[in-house]
């Protein structure tokens, strides 16, 4: 899983060495190899590019820096292409499985039913009115077995005034 944050070329300095980048281009590799494909040609430039520029720095030739500089524009925008949809796909899955979680725990049978509702409301203003609040959550959170937290959510919904109409 690929933080959307993760761009190693991000906090690059704008005069940045070769090795700096190279050291930044083995980290964008390492982050994209789960996800390239053979067949997809976007990812295999990226891949020949990044060797080609390994390769430059490796070999004993004189540099040139005109071909370093384009190589290192190439890398750092075909990593910036490829990681766009590898994020995209991640973030759209992560609300897919949220959606489906929720809609399990939404199809779950509630614990409390409407009738329990409305008379949880009735009672816990009826002691707001009188003065006797005080525990009336608790209470009521041990006579219908759930949590006070639930308790307020439904105090909250179900007020006198909602009940009342």
């Amino acid at each position: 899983m690929i933080k959307t944050t993760t761009n190693p070329f991000d906090d690059l300095p704008e005069i940045a060495t070769v090795m700096e980048f190279h050291n930044r281009a083995v980290i964008a590799m390492n982050l994209l190899l789960p996800h390239l494909d053979d067949r997809n040609s976007q990812h295999d430039f990226f891949v020949k590019t990044c060797r080609a520029f390994f390769h430059m720095l490796v070999d004993d030739s004189p540099e040139d820096y005109q071909l370093l500089n384009m190589r290192m524009k190439q890398i750092e925008a075909t990593f910036r292409q490829i990681l766009l949809p590898i994020v995209a796909a991640e973030a759209s899955a992560k609300v897919k499985s949220h959606s489906e979680t929720q809609r399990a725990r939404a199809e779950k049978p509630r614990k409390l039913s409407e009738d329990d509702c409305i008379r949880i409301g009735k009672l816990y203003s009826e002691r707001k009115a009188n003065g006797t609040s005080y525990g009336a959550a608790k209470e009521l959170a041990r006579k219908y077995e759930v949590s006070t937290t639930t308790i307020h959510a439904t105090v909250k919904k179900y007020t006198k005034e909602s009940i009342d109409k």
